[in-house]
């Protein structure tokens, strides 16, 4: 099941929207609300029956970092539609990714441009794309994508809402968000290879987006972000997503320095308060930049932070170039390489007849987003760091290599 082919069967008959108990009288009383995605939304991997229960299940995770669909990615998709739009931006990373069980996606754009003007001239940026980009993760391979992050509202509550929909429309799952705070803080649960994995997310920054007006009347969607800020909830939710999984996945987007170079001490003992609360595998995403893979202790055995996977395709970094160094002119956004660092992450979990969970193999593949001159525009794509010319592909993948940890064996994909 791993040879980088579809072979994978990810049984869907337990695929379910998992709310969280997040009322004070739920919570009091240890009840849940819950509903299943419509068939429309059902992820769309295969028909088979999972592998039915024995001792020493395995599965495994492919997780990638933040989608960002800056104006210059969107123009090389658009360049390329008779490439596949936006799947020959991201595609070079589809082998990585299906060679797991189950993929998982940070998308930091909402998926329309109809209620606020995107304008990435101010900062922060103002984000959508209705290029089909849904349709583009989804080929790559991705399953369960979180839309928790700071320009969840960058379209408005009304385009939030429209992300999601297409996101299920598109066979994915849709986490962080949610016409209830329920639905907003719930799991979405898969079965791959017999092995119930639930994926929750969680933000704790929200970009300020009151000052740009919105051009079009919204429809009147009420949605909710599920918050990193409200313990409370958070744990809750995990503990809950516990209750209905083998395996849980938390998504968090941490606030701070969007730049940071390493990991703050808040977020490690945030990462500890979810691990205790249930979570095996917390995927860290927000500064932009690769950041440490650590393994924790847990009360079910062991469990995987992976601070900040850093982006899996964006336009920051662009004015990058072996050698230079910053200056005050330039912003680490727009010059350091870091942001055009690209990992793949996979991760093998171990779950005994007993449901402690232990963690196997932790492998990364690298990437490079490749962003040059084409004319009139920027083309912007991943490339397999093996494609890259020397000096640069020994530069970025020693900083890889020292960014990701001694935990994580690093591979690079080919030509």
């Amino acid at each position: 099941m791993r040879d980088g082919r579809r072979t994978r069967a990810i049984a869907r008959a337990s695929v379910a929207l998992v709310c969280a108990a997040v009322a004070a009288g739920a919570l009091a009383q240890g009840r849940t609300t819950g509903r299943e995605p419509a068939d429309d939304a059902t992820p769309r991997r295969g028909t088979e029956r999972a592998m039915g229960a024995r001792a020493g299940r395995e599965v495994s995770l492919a997780a990638a970092g933040d989608v960002l669909a800056h104006g210059t990615v969107e123009a090389t998709a658009r360049r390329y539609a008779s490439r596949g739009g936006y799947l020959y931006a991201l595609g070079a990373v589809r082998a990585s990714v299906e060679s797991a069980d189950v993929g998982f996606v940070n998308l930091e754009t909402p998926l329309t441009t109809r209620y606020r003007e995107v304008n990435t001239s101010r900062w922060p940026p103002t984000l959508g794309s209705d290029y089909g980009l849904e349709r583009a993760i989804s080929m790559t391979g991705f399953d369960v994508v979180s839309v928790a992050n700071n320009h969840a509202l960058d379209q408005t509550e009304s385009g939030l809402a429209e992300t999601v929909e297409r996101l299920r429309a598109a066979r994915l799952g849709a986490i962080g968000a949610g016409p209830t705070v329920d639905e907003a803080y719930g799991a979405w649960v898969v079965q791959p290879r017999g092995v119930r994995v639930a994926f929750v997310a969680f933000t704790h920054p929200m970009n300020p987006v009151g000052s740009v007006p919105a051009r079009r009347v919204g429809t009147g969607a009420r949605m909710y972000v599920a918050r990193l800020w409200d313990q409370e909830r958070v744990d809750a939710a995990i503990r809950r997503a516990r209750e209905q999984a083998d395996v849980v996945v938390v998504s968090v987007h941490w606030g701070g320095n969007e730049q940071a170079e390493s990991v703050s001490r808040q977020q490690r003992r945030r990462a500890r308060d979810m691990v205790e609360a249930g979570a095996d595998v917390v995927l860290g995403h927000g500064p932009h930049r690769i950041h440490p893979v650590e393994e924790m202790e847990s009360a079910r055995g062991g469990a995987l932070v992976a601070y900040s996977l850093g982006n899996l395709i964006s336009n920051m970094g662009y004015r990058y170039r072996r050698g230079m160094r910053l200056t005050g002119m330039t912003h680490p956004s727009n010059g350091h390489p870091g942001n055009r660092d690209v990992v793949v992450l996979r991760v093998t979990a171990r779950v005994s007849s007993e449901g402690r969970v232990e963690i196997g193999d932790v492998t990364a593949d690298l990437y490079w987003t490749d962003n040059v001159a084409a004319g009139d525009i920027r083309e912007v794509r991943v490339v397999p760091i093996r494609a890259m010319e020397s000096p640069l592909r020994e530069e970025r993948e020693t900083a890889m290599r020292a960014a990701l940890g001694p935990r994580v064996q690093v591979t690079s994909p080919g030509r």
